[in-house]
């Protein structure tokens, strides 16, 4: 403290000194001189907004789309619709019940028929290697 005032000091005590309080007159002025202001702020941004929905639209779009694409997956859900209501009910400790593999082998000769096995085949195969043979 008994040490002179270094650059910072000097600097925050020029900016005290500049600082002054604002009357109820000098509110009425800056708000006079905040007007135009305000006008250019809002043009700039009215040119701006086109770019902004523009990059919005090709690049944040598909971005968004991928990111839910890749944890959304409906295939195996929309081929075996009744085998997966039926392995919801299932609490996982024992072999599930007979009802479950009997769903399991319609749809999948369902599948077959309407030659959707394929896809069902290679998203399994994404998640457990190898599987795709048993499908096909």
């Amino acid at each position: 403290m008994g040490r002179p005032p270094g650059r910072a000091e000097r600097t925050l005590q020029r900016l005290a000194g500049a600082l002054t309080v604002v009357s109820g007159g000098d509110r009425a002025r800056l708000r006079a001189r905040a007007g135009p202001d305000r006008r250019g702020r809002l043009r700039a941004f009215g040119l701006v907004a086109p770019l902004l929905i523009f990059v919005g639209v090709t690049f944040m779009a598909p971005l968004a789309t991928m990111l839910v694409r890749s944890v959304h997956d409906p295939v195996v859900a929309d081929a075996f619709p009744e085998t997966l209501d039926l392995l919801r009910d299932w609490d996982g400790e024992e072999v599930p019940p007979e009802a479950v593999y009997e769903a399991a082998a319609r749809e999948l000769v369902r599948a077959g028929e309407e030659r959707t096995v394929g896809q069902v085949a290679g998203r399994v195969n994404r998640v457990q290697g190898g599987l795709r043979s048993t499908f096909t």
